[in-house]
């Protein structure tokens, strides 16, 4: 008499004794990637047999920083070097971050108004000329209140708004610069 098992799918005689042997894969396969084909080169991906360390690395591409290796999106270890005990079929990704270099952020540009504090009429100087640049002022509470071209390197602001302390914002394309003015009556 035979049974056939539903759960595993397989037919048996019930006496008659049963072996079954399992045997756990000889290798394992290591995949790495490095996140953003352009940030980086990866080495110690392969084949290992089971059981063994593998070295990974990890070298960034000029502008690019190692950041650090993750496998199903959590991390593995923040060292660009390590090792990996191939116990299974693993997969890492090695994650970069492009460097921000100074050159890509805006300049500052030094500029000045006399007097400070004021009634609301002040002369602001600027360094040099600033073809499209305009003074920005904002109110405490980061409203902009008031906006003027700056076509000279001496520009006479009059403004009209309330008592108060105010920044003092340039904007310009090419440079960034903020400070802190007083009206007062």
């Amino acid at each position: 008499v035979s049974e056939y098992n539903e759960v595993n799918n397989f037919l048996f005689w019930p006496d008659k004794p049963i072996t079954i042997a399992c045997t756990a894969p000889s290798q394992y396969v290591l995949t790495l990637t490095a996140a953003g084909s352009t940030a980086a080169t990866v080495n110690g991906a392969g084949t290992y047999p089971s059981g063994s360390i593998a070295n990974i690395g990890a070298i960034p591409n000029a502008g690019w920083e190692f950041i650090d290796w993750t496998e199903n999106g959590v991390e593995y270890s923040d060292s660009a070097s390590t090792s990996v005990i191939m116990d299974s079929d693993r997969n890492l990704v090695a994650n970069f971050a492009a460097i921000t270099s100074i050159r890509d952020q805006k300049e500052t540009i030094e500029f000045s108004f006399s007097p400070n504090p004021n009634q609301g009429n002040f002369t602001l100087n600027i360094g040099h000329e600033l073809k499209g640049a305009k003074c920005e002022m904002y109110n405490l509470n980061g409203q902009l209140v008031a906006s003027y071209l700056l076509d000279k390197l001496e520009n006479e602001i009059a403004f009209d708004g309330a008592v108060g302390v105010y920044f003092l914002q340039l904007v310009h394309p090419e440079y960034e610069m903020k400070q802190e003015i007083l009206i007062k009556q």
